[in-house]
């Protein structure tokens, strides 16, 4: 994943806080799984699409987190969203960014 990468949410999942997580379904298949609060802030940064970069900008003037520990952690979410359901699809959505000059 790149910090240029933009991601979004799928829009075929459907999402709910439940105190300090959040829950979510894959409608198509049934398949319930839950989010830390972290994870679920970054579920709800990422509503629209959004590059990682300015994900994790957004996140370290949320919380008390030097940049790189943040890049690293975030990363690694995505990442696991990524590979969550190598079956079939993923948590979430990664558009490739377009060069400037296209």
């Amino acid at each position: 994943m790149e910090l240029t990468n933009k991601v979004s949410q799928r829009p075929d999942l459907v999402a709910a806080d439940m105190g300090d997580e959040t829950v979510m379904m894959d409608v198509l298949s049934g398949k319930y799984f839950k989010l830390s609060s972290v994870g679920g802030d970054i579920w709800n940064l990422i509503e629209e699409p959004v590059t990682v970069e300015e994900l994790i900008n957004k996140l370290t003037s949320e919380y008390d987190v030097d940049r790189e520990t943040c890049q690293t952690q975030t990363l690694d979410f995505l990442d696991e969203c990524l590979n969550f359901f190598t079956y079939r699809k993923y948590l979430l959505r990664v558009l490739k960014s377009s060069p400037a000059h296209l």
